[in-house]
């Protein structure tokens, strides 16, 4: 007996593609300023070592990573839209978990809370995420503070109009509702809540020399774990850290399958070519007809 799982036959000498079927949503990894895609590296080996599959995990470097001002960090807003649409295109997947750090952590919830992120996103975690900028007071003093420019001042406009109403928009966990105190910005938010299935995690450190002080971290409506000892890189490497993100973005239950994709979108495992479909059934074909004469003789 003969069978065939989800074959699809194509004539020209076209690939032939095996369906794939996931049980785990998309993950898109976003870093923060002057930096690539290669800070994840460590992380994304331990998601290899835990089963997740390489074509779930998706770590990308932002077009202009060192601008750090406020539209700046728009245009990577801007970007992670185009870059998720592609990923759930790509994978056939309704929903994606992002996982940022630092600066990352600002442009990513941009884009939930005003370039419709919020139906794309199943898990989202912040590390180290830089969510309210520096005390507005101190930057202020600072040689280079020019107002509403840089992404480090907590009162800007971008930042006010980011945090004010719901911070975690889409949030499964209930937000302050009326006033909310800015205690880095010194501005009273209007808080409301905006239910939702996006689960928000927030993992921070006193000990964080960048995201500082530690409430620039804190997401209301996020689960927020403060690990005592971390630098602001470490989150990047550190096996508790990584524990905890992977338990906050894995999914039970799900399933889908992948949609079709060029050729060389797949592993070589995945692919059978058409002439080799020929081949066997030519080979079939063959030994059906030995059998038949054999009988017969």
């Amino acid at each position: 007996m003969i069978i065939f799982h989800s074959v699809y036959f194509i004539g020209d000498g076209k690939a032939i593609h095996l369906s794939k079927t996931y049980t785990q949503h998309p993950i898109l990894f976003v870093h923060g300023a002057n930096s690539d895609f290669h800070i994840w590296d460590t992380m994304y080996d331990r998601f290899i070592e835990d089963g997740w599959p390489s074509t779930l995990l998706f770590a990308k470097t932002l077009n202009d990573p060192s601008n750090t001002t406020i539209l700046g960090v728009i245009a990577d807003g801007y970007q992670i839209k185009l870059w998720v649409d592609e990923i759930l295109n790509q994978t056939g997947a309704s929903k994606i978990d992002i996982i940022s750090h630092s600066m990352g952590a600002v442009s990513s919830r941009f884009y939930i809370k005003n370039l419709t992120g919020i139906d794309k996103v199943d898990d989202y975690v912040s590390l180290a995420g830089f969510n309210h900028g520096w005390d507005a007071i101190w930057v202020s003093q600072q040689s280079w503070y020019i107002p509403n420019t840089y992404i480090g001042e907590s009162n800007s406009t971008f930042l006010i109009n980011l945090n004010n109403g719901d911070e975690t928009p889409g949030g499964v966990l209930n937000d302050t509702v009326g006033p909310r105190y800015g205690v880095l910005s010194h501005v009273t938010f209007n808080s409301t809540h905006i239910p939702g299935n996006i689960t928000w995690t927030s993992i921070c450190s006193p000990k964080d020399e960048i995201s500082t002080p530690i409430n620039t971290s804190i997401l209301d409506g996020a689960d927020n774990i403060i690990l005592p000892n971390l630098s602001h890189m470490s989150f990047l490497y550190d096996e508790g850290v990584y524990n905890l993100t992977r338990d906050a973005v894995y999914d039970i239950g799900i399933s889908y399958k992948s949609p079709s994709e060029d050729d060389n979108d797949h592993p070589i495992e995945q692919i059978i070519s058409s002439y080799n479909i020929i081949i066997i059934f030519s080979t079939l074909a063959i030994s059906v007809i030995i059998i038949i004469k054999k009988k017969k003789d």
